[in-house]
């Protein structure tokens, strides 16, 4: 997982990285922060989503391979859409400080053939419970299309500005899952900036 941890003013141990100002608010309600976090992910042949991969010594963090689909435990409790809890714990997530808004996504993509794969930005709202609450359907805040490049020594420009302001509250999980319509690898680094209420 990539981050930049540097911050105008301070170093923020929730390893996002912070403009040179903070913004406050016409209404002197708040004050806004925009804020950015990065992952770099691939996903293999899916022409379905893949969820990260739990986290074991053998394999990647970016790796995003486990059919999300398909998913279902043992028992059957878990639906085709669906995420247990343990799992989404095991998985490369981002926790959101504060409330905010989804401003834009950029970075890089690559692969060994011209495909498009369809990046998923989703988002997991924790709430406290006694005693199970069943498999969680994660909610897909944004989502968009990307024309890979046609080598892996060549990057496609990811530019995704154009965006109906998919909002987040305190303590909200985000993460990635991607497919593609071809066979073969998809790399993708991702940034994802945002404002958040921090007052």
């Amino acid at each position: 997982m990539d981050f930049n941890t540097s911050r105008a003013n301070h170093h923020n141990r929730n390893q996002f990285q912070t403009s040179a100002a903070a913004k406050v608010k016409s209404d002197n309600s708040g004050c806004c922060e925009t804020n950015y976090f990065q992952q770099s992910i691939y996903v293999n042949t899916a022409e379905t989503y893949k969820r990260a991969q739990l986290m074991t010594d053998a394999q990647s963090p970016h790796e995003l391979a486990t059919d999300y689909e398909a998913e279902a435990s043992a028992t059957g409790d878990i639906p085709a859409g669906a995420i247990s809890v343990e799992n989404l714990l095991k998985m490369k997530t981002y926790q959101m400080p504060f409330k905010g808004t989804i401003k834009s996504i950029t970075g890089w993509s690559s692969a060994a053939k011209a495909k498009i794969s369809t990046v998923a930005l989703c988002l997991w709202n924790a709430q406290r419970s006694i005693g199970s609450v069943g498999a969680i359907t994660p909610t897909v805040i944004h989502e968009f299309t990307v024309t890979t490049s046609a080598d892996y020594d060549a990057v496609a420009k990811i530019s995704e500005t154009t965006m109906d302001a998919p909002s987040f509250s305190k303590g909200d999980m985000l993460f990635f899952m991607a497919k593609a319509d071809d066979t073969g690898n998809s790399f993708f680094h991702l940034q994802v900036k945002y404002t958040d209420e921090v007052l």
